[in-house]
């Protein structure tokens, strides 16, 4: 018998797996050492055969490696499907399935020891606590459990209670021995559901996330393995994991972009992996989210509508059909309804004089607040002091010298240390010169206490005070960050407790647990953060929420700026007014009259969506096409722009030559071409390497065929639907 095996080990070329005779009779999926030029490495088996391959010299393999399968068999249909759909080479997708103790050939060890497996019982007085569904909740409930192997979309608003149908779907599957894997956009998002989880759930729930160590993860991954696991919480890659008999998964927020891997192979999405996992073992999938995405709210309302997988006349025919349910509004409405939301224009405020970052309303609302001893979340969609630091006299900006991208200020000694000994066009001696004249007299204090960070690739450096293009001495810093909010609104309420978080204070392990904790106790009076605090808290005492400047997400380059700039708004206008009472959200502007941001202060997702359908309609972007982007990066411009433009033509010759057939045939119906444009990355330079993308629109299974009948060239990268 002969296996096709995956190794841990890079091939050359275009070489992705190896083929052995097996010593003894074994199944795919078993672990497997095998030889590999003078070496021992472990390896997978992924295939079998007994039919002898044409390969002159076969060498076999050497033992097993454990006494169980390290893949179960629809893990490596998985893997076959992600290979093909998402473009990449096998050998790159089955390490995603493994620890890495694993992948090397070293066996788990079972310690008792503080894990992020969790063995509890539900607590008493849960026990105790009716937990009345409403009778939306209790519909929703009834109808997927009714179903088997079903795909369901909950869209209901913030507050509505989701969780809670989330809960009783898990109670019932676990009740029937099946396990439940619940995902969640964030880390940071997984103790307050551990929380709520250990509270009604009991068993033993495993945790899994970037954060964990190896020895936690591995151990994590063998209860799942052997089925001691009951519920599975954790973020993207956790769906990777050797489920014994799944029953449920649940996406919280599936609308989040952080459910897309972008940055390495395979660039897989979790609601696609989870579609085709419901495919393959026949488990429920549900959706949930205040502000689903387009494409995903395309298919279920389109199924909901006119029955499965509909295709009106000049529309696409929906990705997957799934069953949609609405809960449009929130626990105990009459109490508490959605917040009231005020939208600011900040160009009036500047007509005022005031170039605070709180406008008049935010400031006097966030005094009322504090004065009610209630508390206020501040949200700001960027870290850091100032975003951009440049010269007034000839508009130089200070970039990264790596990636050409401007550099961002920060705040803190921590970073001092590691910090370049250089400052900006100035020598030691200008420097001390310059800060003499203008009254800094400590160099060091100064330069302990403020710095410049690239967001892309970590590179610090020292602020400089003259310009190295025009030497002139008006270099200043622009803009709002997270920490220069926090500095103001210190000095406006001194007395106010002000937590922060961002990427910068919450990069630990337990961080941002601690934060959520501290600000869940009442420790704290006003959180002041990125997107990381609009994603899922609930805390009752949270009556205000102030939205710094709603347009930083809005002006990016990209189709989906409109849907991300509502979604960020609607999900953080839904933390206020949790509790028994009514809260309130003030959101800053310059663009109050931009659909996403009209729509997000309505809490009107209906009417966002379709306005947003029309524009995608229009333009033949998702849902009524498919983006395949090819990423080239060298450290050279010239042959970074040579290599895209020779591969661009190459595509447009080959759709020419297919117009007439259904490989130039738009998933519309109505263009009969797929189109190809290249250009440079939106940030056209990271790490020294100088980035371009060729985005090609249309059919996907015409934009793989046309792919794999011009041969990717070495160097380029498959992203299928980038987010």
């Amino acid at each position: 018998m002969y296996a096709e095996i995956v190794i841990n080990r890079r091939l050359p070329g275009t070489m992705d797996t190896l083929t052995y005779e097996l010593s003894e009779p074994l199944e795919p999926g078993v672990g497997v050492m095998v030889p590999f030029k003078n070496l021992e490495i472990a390896g997978v088996i992924i295939g079998t055969t007994e039919k002898k391959p044409e390969i002159s010299k076969i060498r076999k393999t050497l033992s097993q490696i454990f006494d169980y399968p390290l893949l179960r068999s629809w893990q490596i249909d998985l893997a076959r499907w992600m290979s093909e759909y998402y473009m990449t080479p096998i050998s790159s997708v089955i390490p995603i399935f493994l620890p890495r103790k694993l992948w090397s050939g070293k066996e788990i060890r079972a310690r008792v020891k503080k894990t992020s497996v969790q063995d509890v019982t539900p607590e008493e007085d849960e026990k105790t606590i009716a937990h009345t569904l409403t009778a939306e909740q209790e519909s929703i409930v009834q109808s997927i459990l009714c179903k088997k192997n079903s795909l369901s979309l909950i869209h209901g608003v913030t507050g509505s209670g989701k969780t809670e149908v989330y809960v009783r779907l898990a109670q019932a599957h676990i009740a029937q021995g099946k396990q439940v894997l619940m995902l969640v956009p964030e880390i940071a998002l997984t103790p307050q559901l551990i929380d709520y989880f250990r509270k009604r759930c009991g068993g033993t729930i495993s945790v899994i996330h970037s954060k964990l160590s190896e020895g936690e993860r591995q151990r994590a991954w063998l209860d799942i393995h052997t089925g001691k696991s009951q519920v599975i919480i954790g973020s993207r890659s956790v769906i990777f994991s050797p489920f014994q008999n799944l029953g449920l998964i649940v996406i919280d927020e599936e609308h989040e972009w952080t459910y897309k891997q972008g940055e390495h192979a395979p660039r897989y999405h979790v609601r696609e992996v989870a579609y085709k996992m419901n495919e393959l073992i026949g488990c429920s999938v549900v959706l949930g989210s205040a502000t689903p995405s387009v494409e995903t709210y395309f298919n279920a309302h389109g199924a909901s509508a006119q029955g499965a997988n509909p295709a009106r006349r000049g529309e696409p025919k929906r990705a997957i059909s799934m069953d949609l349910y609405e809960i449009e509004r929130r626990i105990n409405h009459t109490a508490r309804g959605m917040p009231h939301v005020q939208i600011v224009d900040l160009r009036d405020e500047m007509k005022k004089g005031n170039f605070s970052v709180l406008s008049e309303s935010l400031r006097e609302k966030l005094a009322a607040t504090l004065a009610q001893k209630k508390q206020a979340i501040l949200f700001i969609n960027r870290r850091g002091f100032m975003p951009v630091t440049l010269c007034r006299d000839c508009g130089f900006v200070v970039r990264c010298p790596e990636c050409k991208v401007a550099m961002v200020v920060h705040r803190g000694a921590a970073a001092h240390g590691a910090m370049s000994s250089r400052a900006h066009g100035a020598s030691a001696q200008q420097v001390k010169d310059l800060r003499a004249v203008s009254g800094v007299l400590n160099e060091r204090a100064v330069l302990s206490t403020e710095y410049l960070v690239c967001h892309h690739c970590g590179v610090i450096d020292v602020p400089g005070i003259i310009c190295p293009s025009c030497a002139g001495p008006r270099i200043r810093s622009l803009g709002v960050g997270t920490q220069r909010v926090e500095d103001e609104i210190a000095k406006i309420f001194s007395k106010a407790r002000i937590l922060r978080a961002d990427r910068d204070t919450t990069g630990g392990k337990e961080h941002f647990e601690t934060i959520y904790r501290q600000f869940k106790a009442h420790e704290a009076d006003i959180l002041i953060g990125t997107q990381i605090i609009g994603k899922g808290l609930d805390i009752p005492n949270v009556h205000l929420v102030g939205v710094i400047l709603a347009d930083t997400s809005l002006h990016f380059p990209d189709f989906r700026a409109g849907e991300r700039t509502f979604q960020l708004l609607a999900q953080v206008a839904g933390r206020a007014g949790r509790g028994d009472s009514t809260g309130e959200v003030v959101i800053q502007t310059y663009n109050p009259e931009h659909y996403a941001i009209r729509t997000a202060a309505g809490h009107d997702y209906k009417s966002f969506y379709e306005e947003e359908i029309k524009l995608r309609k229009t333009l033949t972007y998702p849902p009524f096409s498919n983006i395949v982007r090819l990423i080239y990066a060298h450290p050279d411009e010239k042959s970074a722009n040579k290599a895209v433009e020779e591969f661009s033509k190459l595509l447009e010759s080959k759709i020419s030559g297919l117009m007439t057939t259904k490989l130039g045939r738009n998933v519309q119906g109505s263009h009969d071409k797929i189109t190809v444009q290249y250009a440079p990355a939106p940030v056209p330079r990271i790490r020294g390497n100088n980035v371009w993308h060729i985005t090609i629109r249309g059919d996907l299974d015409g934009i793989r065929e046309i792919l794999k009948s011009s041969g990717l060239p070495e160097g380029f990268k498959v992203d299928i639907n980038p987010l």
